[in-house]
């Protein structure tokens, strides 16, 4: 029996057949297996697993009842084997993961960059989301939960059907949208900046409207402070505080976030918004998107030029003026007074200090 290692758990690779003739020695062996590794969590491969009989599944309670630290995992499991799980009722002991279809990304040409992959237009339609090959299944899956749990709220993003295989890593297959990323529009009509900006800006504060029930989607502004726990001991003291600090100056609120907002994750369908990607999502204060938007049309360009050619292939005066004319509409002034030119120096100065708290966390995460 082989067996591997990913992301600290042991991936346990099983035979074509578990019947009474060898369940005893599979079960042994793979007893033997987490004795030599007690802190790994044995996850078992059945991608070559064709049937399973009673005897067999009494030893994956033996093997469960064994680990005792939570649910073990039962991969690539087949449309029979899965059924007899689900007969048995098996499938609410452990976590069952099914056995993913193939997704061929070769000659696809991305249609966004995520934080954790990348987005793809599939050849006849349908949408992919290729993860990084570090992402395992289970984190995966999370994000198409939360996917669906946002479209339940009322944000426009689209139905995500499964989880697949994709080249060296897994993906999540979605709906085709026939409409244009608001990026692709502006590097073909450029003089409708203008018309965009108030679309999206319009229907952008909308979504930051919705109400999000804390037991739906994530609080955004908790993953900030688990980011800044989780990097603390790269940090001196002084450091730390000040962006604590900087965190807790932003407002409580129980609204949709989608935590990563950018002109290649709003896409345009018959003038209503479609948003993409929701790795990020949760609930909290508008100013975790408006950085987003305002990092990835202004701020990063500044400290590395070139970005926004590369990311969005625009030139970066079409960026600057496209953040100009959304923060007018998103903050309802006229964008021509002197007090509205204060307003909007004001709030690029205080989203420049939030971009620079992101990419802090992010640098020393990753440092």
């Amino acid at each position: 029996m082989t067996y591997d290692y990913f992301k600290g758990n042991l991936i346990i690779e099983l035979p074509e057949r578990i019947n009474e003739t060898n369940s005893q020695q599979i079960k042994d062996e793979i007893l033997e297996i987490m004795a030599k590794n007690p802190d790994c969590r044995p996850d078992l491969d059945l991608k070559n697993l064709k049937y399973i009989s009673s005897s067999g599944l009494r030893s994956f309670l033996t093997i469960q009842k064994k680990w005792g630290k939570g649910q073990i995992s039962l991969k690539n499991v087949s449309k029979d084997v899965n059924g007899i799980l689900e007969m048995t009722g098996f499938d609410s002991i452990f976590h069952v993961s099914k056995l993913l279809h193939q997704c061929n990304i070769d000659g696809c040409v991305p249609i966004a960059k995520c934080i954790n992959g990348s987005l793809y237009a599939l050849k006849g339609g349908m949408m992919v989301k290729a993860f990084n090959p570090e992402i395992t299944l289970e984190e995966v899956e999370i994000e198409m939960g939360m996917s669906q749990k946002a479209m339940t709220c009322g944000v426009p993003t689209p139905i995500s059907f499964s989880t697949v295989k994709c080249n060296n890593g897994f993906g999540i297959l979605f709906e085709e949208i026939t409409g244009d990323s608001i990026a692709s529009l502006l590097r073909e009509h450029p003089e409708s900046a203008h018309t965009y900006a108030k679309q999206i800006a319009l229907q952008i504060k909308e979504l930051h409207e919705i109400k999000i029930l804390p037991d739906r989607l994530p609080s955004v502004k908790s993953r900030y402070q688990e980011m800044l726990a989780f990097a603390k001991y790269k940090l001196n003291n002084d450091d730390w505080l000040q962006l604590n600090a900087l965190i807790e100056t932003i407002e409580d609120r129980e609204t949709f976030v989608h935590g990563d907002l950018s002109l290649d994750k709003i896409f345009l369908l018959n003038d209503e918004i479609i948003l993409m990607d929701m790795a990020n999502c949760g609930y909290g204060h508008p100013t975790f998107d408006l950085q987003s938007l305002y990092a990835s049309l202004v701020a990063i360009e500044i400290d590395n030029p070139g970005y926004c050619k590369e990311k969005f292939d625009l030139d970066p005066s079409i960026c600057r003026e496209f953040w100009k004319l959304f923060a007018r509409y998103y903050l309802d002034i006229d964008g021509i007074s002197e007090a509205s030119s204060k307003t909007l120096s004001k709030m690029n100065q205080l989203l420049s200090r939030y971009c620079m708290l992101k990419e802090a966390l992010l640098d020393t995460l990753h440092g």
